[in-house]
């Protein structure tokens, strides 16, 4: 069983394009050049979505940070009371306006989205929620960021590698499908935007109260209708490494309190046809473990070629 999490925890999707198409910066001159013209470095030559290298940076503007970005990370970090063991993968926005530069990260809590920072920093400074910890990049290119999480206070970092690509020039939004009944009241509605999103998988392991768990979990949040009122919902899907608890399934309501909570293993089927770097397609049916007149089912697709 998993601590319940409340809040709102989201969710990037992007436009990777690949390599061989021509490029309409012509400024790049750092770059790996391809047959057809474009720049591509770094280039992927992996394809587990857990590896730095599964990413790359082919057709996306050199001339700034602005853009999508990937951040990849590998760690063990222990904040006192929580360990974990952990790869993910989330993704970063990098926009700018008058006064500078913003990073929105994804994640769960607002007050951790946004960080500002100049075109003239070498580092960049954000918080990893998933994690519970910070994250220094070294800003070593428009298209490539290095570094680790580092500890303060009660965090204690015993492994940490985190890179950031460049894989888009803009956000190409992922689709959802989303249907539920909660207190008598029923959501559908298809292709709902989905700006953002994280993956995370591994092990976790909680102190106080005792509680272990080994999954791998994708978060992401929309906005929608519920009941007449304009409502972020945050929704996190887990498949546990060993299949003895069942899947996990969660539709947390961020105005309204309600939540929806599903991890018995008769009451969730969680179905991924594609679940890799550059592709997803989740299939979700469940019933409230508490509730059992209250039902949701979801589809969610991800498609970067």
């Amino acid at each position: 069983m998993k601590p319940k999490v409340i809040g709102s925890i989201f969710f990037c999707f992007a436009s990777l394009v690949g390599c061989g198409g021509s490029s309409s910066d012509s400024s790049d001159v750092n770059g790996i050049t391809s047959n057809g013209g474009a720049t591509c470095d770094p280039v992927a030559t992996t394809t587990d979505r857990y590896l730095a290298t599964s990413y790359e940076s082919c057709n996306v503007s050199r001339n700034s940070l602005v853009g999508l970005w990937m951040i990849v990370s590998d760690y063990q970090i222990d904040n006192g009371n929580v360990f974990r063991d952990k790869q993910q993968r989330v993704v970063m926005s990098i926009t700018e306006s008058a006064d500078g530069l913003n990073a929105f990260v994804c994640n769960r809590t607002p007050e951790f989205r946004n960080f500002r920072f100049s075109s003239a920093d070498s580092i960049l400074d954000i918080y990893d929620d998933y994690a519970e910890a910070s994250v220094e990049l070294s800003i070593e290119s428009n298209v490539l960021m290095k570094g680790a999480h580092y500890g303060e206070g009660f965090v204690s970092v015993d492994r940490s590698s985190v890179t950031a690509v460049k894989i888009s020039n803009s956000v190409a939004l992922a689709k959802l499908n989303l249907d539920y009944t909660m207190d008598g009241y029923s959501f559908s509605e298809d292709d709902i935007p989905i700006s953002c999103f994280s993956q995370v998988k591994g092990k976790t392991d909680i102190k106080n109260p005792d509680i272990n768990f080994d999954a791998d979990y994708i978060y992401f949040f929309a906005d929608v209708n519920n009941n007449g009122f304009n409502e972020e919902v945050f929704i996190s899907i887990g498949v546990p490494a060993i299949r003895e608890t069942g899947p996990d399934f969660d539709l947390d309501f961020v105005t309204s309190n309600q939540f929806f909570d599903s991890e018995d293993a008769e009451n969730t089927i969680i179905s991924y046809s594609a679940n890799s770097n550059d592709k997803i397609y989740l299939r979700v049916d469940s019933v409230d473990d508490f509730e059992p007149n209250d039902s949701a089912s979801l589809i969610f697709t991800f498609d970067i070629d």
